[in-house]
């Protein structure tokens, strides 16, 4: 009789051993798929601020090499100055001649050596002045890594049984999203990684339901598909698209109770949201990146 007691006892822990491992599994992927989750929204609002050149650094740190060759010819049309303002120079001694040539040796030393230098320099980088360049080759990169992690979070994608659908479209408008990159088609391109974007709420909403960071990715969305449109000067379609993000962001608004630490964040969002309404209306395109910008700041704070 102990021995039933004993043996039955061994397999109530053995199962209560198994659950608790199958429910620290199911954790562990919900937490990797939330971080892979969190990586696409990174690398894609970056490559879409980039086309623009916008960022969320007010300054940035330039080099700058120095010429070599404008400062040869000013050395030297300083030394052709000198050599006609004083005949007595050509008259010293072979001793102060000899001490000139080696001065002058040094001077070259030293300007091969200025020649290797480079300047640093702190600029603005507001909106209004912002460079019209992109660095495609910049984008080449990036996307290049984003297909490479890709195939490393469809697998987990798949364990956590995410719409099939989903998961093929998401492949398809990678390859979209190449294609334009490559291309150098910059309208194309932000409507692309634009609808890249709208596939990540729709992956955490299977992980996550319907919470604060699902609602924020939500108002994110909709926000870079009115984004994607200024270029292209589309204000109706872009005003659209804001009345969209202003209607995902309602159900952020009204639980404000529930992140009162956030409150102050959540309020001045809803307020950036109304202002970039009001500079599509206008169809103001510097006003609409310079709250479009400040926008996405308060959205990541509440992402957290």
């Amino acid at each position: 009789m102990k021995n039933k007691y004993f043996i039955l006892s061994i397999i109530v822990i053995l199962v209560f051993s198994l659950a608790g491992c199958s429910t620290t599994e199911g954790t562990d992927i919900n937490e990797k798929v939330n971080s892979e989750i969190d990586y696409l929204d990174e690398q894609l609002v970056g490559m879409l601020n980039k086309l623009n050149n916008i960022s969320f650094q007010k300054y940035m740190v330039v080099s700058e090499e120095i010429n070599k060759d404008s400062a040869t010819t000013s050395k030297e049309e300083s030394g052709q100055s000198s050599i006609d303002e004083s005949s007595e120079e050509q008259s010293n001694s072979s001793g102060e001649s000899s001490g000139k040539t080696s001065g002058d040796s040094s001077s070259n030393e030293s300007l091969n050596s200025e020649s290797n230098s480079r300047k640093y320099s702190m600029k603005s980088n507001d909106i209004i002045s912002r460079s019209d360049v992109i660095e495609w080759q910049n984008f080449n990169s990036d996307i290049e890594n984003l297909y490479d992690t890709w195939s490393a979070i469809t697998i987990d994608l798949y364990k956590k049984e995410i719409n099939n659908n989903l998961i093929l479209n998401f492949s398809t408008d990678l390859q979209n999203a190449l294609d334009s990159i490559k291309a150098q088609d910059k309208n194309t391109t932000l409507v692309n990684l634009a609808k890249l974007y709208s596939y990540i709420p729709e992956f955490s909403s299977s992980i996550n339901r319907e919470n604060l960071k699902t609602n924020v990715l939500k108002t994110k969305s909709s926000l870079m598909n009115a984004y994607s449109l200024v270029d292209k000067a589309d204000w109706e379609s872009v005003q659209k698209e804001l009345n969209n993000t202003e209607q995902n962001y309602i159900p952020i608004l009204n639980d404000i109770t529930s992140n009162k630490n956030k409150e102050y964040n959540i309020n001045k969002a809803y307020i950036l949201i109304k202002e970039t309404q009001k500079s599509a209306s206008d169809t103001n395109e510097d006003s609409f990146y310079i709250n479009y910008r400040n926008l996405l700041q308060e959205l990541e704070i509440i992402q957290g």
